[in-house]
């Protein structure tokens, strides 16, 4: 992804690139977020039912169109 300039385009816009850990856990409280959006339907869960977090659910190609137009549809 960062290769192929994703992450890039991501972070200009203002989003924040994770992996290889729970974003649930590491990301709510240092940065303060109140929604998210994922691909992954346990991040979902706990995002929604332990954190209260506003979760979006979708595939892959849909994060990354959410990430870098601030858009999903």
């Amino acid at each position: 992804a960062r290769r192929a300039g994703y992450v890039d385009a991501i972070e200009n816009a203002g989003g924040t690139v994770m992996c290889s850990y729970c974003p649930v856990i590491s990301i709510v409280k240092p940065f303060g977020f109140k929604t998210m959006m994922t691909n992954s339907a346990k991040a979902s869960f706990y995002g929604s039912s332990v954190l209260g977090l506003d979760v979006l659910f979708g595939t892959l190609k849909d994060c990354i169109s959410v990430a870098t137009t601030d858009f999903w549809g």
